[in-house]
């Protein structure tokens, strides 16, 4: 009995030792507390964090490799905190270190996984993630962690971010570059004066390149918002030679060299054109206009090409053979546009594959890493005319470039050297949606005629979003789109042209029947217009990162009241304009003949709403939105 209970003492004593050791100390509870007091919303610290990047020799190749090691003390500012900790890898890397200590060095219980990275939009990929979700049960509770990931090509280790999950602090970042590896470290949204650089050389001559700031704020994740390389201040490692045995051997000196090495990926790609001829030869039968021909092709890509985001290893660069994407009907954007060139091809057509940055990163066509590039497209000059021809934007007309394309450089395989150009950027004034209606007072009701009209992006957003719905609902949910959800508005005799077609305007005529818009009270008549949509208010509301619109576009409705038999207006309500540099938005009210006719406007000129816009936006929104409320008010 007595050993019994020496036993569970000492066991007691044990744990309570155990937990006092892991649990936060009266200073770390006050420095959590202090620094959430300065930063309210973050509920992560990343305390003393430091990352170490280490180029080497790869004697098991021809390149440099790279070792990335991390170790840092995790803190929960709140109090409490869930959350995963995860690094990643693939068929270039290996995560050879993943730890999560407790404050005190001792193993934690949390499970480390290894699984598959999924997301939407990928039916495979090679990369993996090492993760583990943990828990802090109280304010100021620690965790030590530490990872280190081998790369065997460090052209493959494109950037490394400053800012992470959580508000850095005491942040150091540490580069170590062989006196035989050429590298140069391009620096990306620093803040001004608040990153420190120094650097030194070894006596083996390897020069140690240091980055250190007191604090680095957290990444922000916002929908529509600029991709994170526009935003956070991150470095872009450039591997340019490696000298091995008194030879220097250039890697990515130059973007000609990025251009070199992802040409010899379109290289491996063995393409089988003749098993496509007789499929080709039949679908452009009979047409004889260029145009037509490459329309046909183009569009049946589009249509019958199911797109699949592909990533595996050297697949992630090199494109899959054109029959095997037209056999399976389904492929990345490079297996896409692969075959989209095969086909032209085989009709006599100079179509070339292209790379291209979309507007989600912010690198030039020339920027000497892999980075530079994230999309395939296929390239096509014809009578001086050049065609960017996208296989994943579904329902986009020839001649029409989806938005995140526009105004990027585009590098087109041209043999030896690249050919380069630029997608021009299309107008506001090409991408309409144009809205006209005419209404009459019956009784308590609004009725009349409405037309609606779509051009540019406009209509292949409006395609596309169509034909995203199951055909058991396509009717149910264009009603619901015309209506504006409208509970009080009804829709009827729809006619509309071809919902198939992206070379013509798009146009649907329908009558509207709305309830709840007439009201009468002591011989005066009140009037409220059927057919206008608020502006979105919560749009920016908490927002910290700059606002992306969809297109540049203009959106125009004009509807006309018919003043009602034996009344007369009293008064013409108030109209309202602002335009700048970025939109133009407005509400103009117009005596006509028969009856009051508004006007209403919503322009987007710039694809960025910048932050110190947001109150300009939300006032101009909330204004509009008053506006179209205003009530036409008669008396007899």
């Amino acid at each position: 009995m007595r050993n019994l209970f020496t036993t569970i003492f000492i066991a007691t004593c044990s744990l309570v030792l155990a937990q006092k050791n892991i649990d936060p100390t009266p200073e770390e509870i006050a420095l959590a507390v202090k620094w959430r007091g300065k930063h309210p919303t973050v509920d992560l610290l990343e305390r003393n964090y430091r990352e170490k990047v280490t180029f080497f020799d790869n004697a098991n190749s021809d390149g440099v490799g790279v070792l990335n090691e991390i170790k840092a003390n995790l803190m929960s500012l709140s109090k409490r905190l869930d959350m995963a900790y995860s690094e990643g890898y693939d068929q270039e890397s290996a995560v050879e270190v993943f730890k999560i200590l407790h404050r005190n060095g001792k193993s934690t219980r949390f499970e480390i996984r290894d699984e598959y990275y999924k997301s939407d939009g990928l039916f495979y990929n090679d990369f993996r993630v090492k993760w583990a979700q943990i828990d802090f049960p109280v304010q100021g509770y620690n965790y030590l962690v530490e990872t280190a990931t081998r790369y065997k090509d460090a052209r493959y280790f494109s950037k490394v971010y400053l800012s992470g999950l959580g508000l850095r602090a005491n942040f150091e970042l540490e580069f170590i570059i062989p006196k035989n590896i050429e590298i140069s470290l391009l620096e990306y949204n620093f803040p001004e004066n608040q990153i420190q650089k120094k650097e030194t050389v070894d006596e083996q001559g390897n020069r140690h390149i240091l980055y250190s700031a007191a604090e680095i704020l957290p990444r922000i994740n916002e929908d529509d918002a600029p991709g994170d390389s526009y935003l956070f201040p991150h470095i872009i490692p450039v591997v340019k030679a490696i000298t091995k045995n008194g030879v220097r051997k250039a890697l990515f000196e130059n973007g000609d060299a990025v251009y070199a090495w992802n040409k010899s990926m379109i290289e491996l790609t063995e393409n089988k054109p003749k098993e496509l001829k007789p499929f080709v030869d039949d679908l452009v039968k009979g047409l004889t206009k260029d145009e037509d021909k490459i329309k046909k092709m183009y569009y049946w890509v589009q249509d019958n090409i199911r797109y699949i985001a592909f990533e595996d290893g050297i697949a992630g660069f090199k494109p899959d053979e054109a029959q095997n994407v037209f056999n399976k009907r389904y492929g990345d954007c490079k297996g896409m546009a692969n075959l989209l060139a095969e086909m032209l091809k085989l009709q006599g057509y100079d179509a070339r594959l292209a790379w291209i940055g979309t507007d989600h990163i912010a690198y030039k066509a020339d920027l000497p890493a892999l980075a530079a590039f994230n999309h395939m497209i296929c390239y096509l000059k014809i009578n001086n005319k050049e065609y960017f021809l996208d296989g994943t934007e579904s329902y986009t007309g020839l001649g029409l470039n989806a938005s995140r394309i526009q105004g990027k450089e585009v590098l087109v395989d041209g043999g030896a050297k690249p050919l380069r150009t630029k997608v021009p950027v299309s107008n506001h004034t090409n991408n309409t949606s144009i809205s006209k209606g005419n209404f009459k007072v019956e009784g308590e009701k609004l009725v009349g005629k409405m037309s609606r009209a779509f051009d540019g992006e406009s209509r292949t957003n409006f395609f596309q979003q169509f034909h995203a719905f199951a055909n058991d609902f396509k009717s149910e949910n264009l009603t619901n789109y015309l209506k504006r959800y409208d509970k009080n508005i009804e829709i009827k005799d729809l006619v509309f042209s071809d919902l198939n077609n992206r070379d013509q305007t798009l146009k649907l005529d329908f009558e509207v029947i709305a309830s709840n818009k007439v009201n009468s009270y002591e011989g005066e008549l009140y009037v409220e217009f059927p057919y206008e949509t608020e502006l979105n208010l919560e749009l920016l509301k908490d927002r910290k990162l700059p606002f992306v619109f969809e297109i540049l576009g203009t959106s125009k409705t004009e509807v006309i009241i018919e003043n009602p038999p034996g009344y007369q207006l009293v008064k013409l309500p108030e109209s309202f304009s602002v335009a700048n540099d970025i939109f133009e938005i407005s509400v103009k009210f117009t005596p006509v003949t028969s009856g009051v006719k508004l006007e209403s406007q919503y322009i987007i000129k710039q694809k960025t709403l910048p932050t110190n816009q947001f109150k300009n936006y939300e006032e101009t929104a909330k204004k509009y939105n008053q506006k179209i409320r205003q009530t036409l008010t008669y008396k007899k």
